[in-house]
């Protein structure tokens, strides 16, 4: 996805003024993605039981300096559900971190480092699943 550096800020802006909202059934990590990129003006089909629009998700190569503001999404290494292509998805933030609802970090809207969310999540490449 290209969005801008003015974008990309009020993105994160947005975000971060939803942490400790609490995770519910009609507020999971997708509605808050959709949600903060709504109140960006940037429209987010909804990302139901499909691959992660490549247009969407960081590439593969951005995985050590992933570009701020944008998507990544992630397959929970412990889900039994093997159907599943994509379990979270996450905003990227500063600092080598993220922020998402999460019902295993908190039960809420909450910033956690890369390095933590990757001992619980594997990155899942849209290109690798399109070819």
């Amino acid at each position: 996805m290209n969005i801008s550096k003015k974008q990309a800020e009020r993105v994160v802006h947005v975000a971060n003024s939803y942490v400790n909202t609490p995770y519910s059934n009609n507020f999971r990590c997708v509605d808050f993605v959709r949600r903060v990129y709504t109140e960006v003006g940037i429209v987010i089909p909804l990302l139901k039981n499909q691959p992660p629009p490549i247009e969407l998700n960081i590439k593969i190569e951005e995985l050590d300096n992933p570009p701020v503001g944008h998507l990544m999404f992630l397959r929970d290494r412990s889900d039994p559900r093997k159907y599943r292509i994509w379990t979270h998805v996450v905003i990227i933030s500063e600092n080598n971190t993220c922020i998402h609802c999460s019902i295993f970090y908190g039960n809420k809207v909450t910033v956690t480092k890369l390095p933590d969310i990757f001992q619980r999540y594997e990155f899942v490449s849209s290109s690798q699943i399109a070819s």
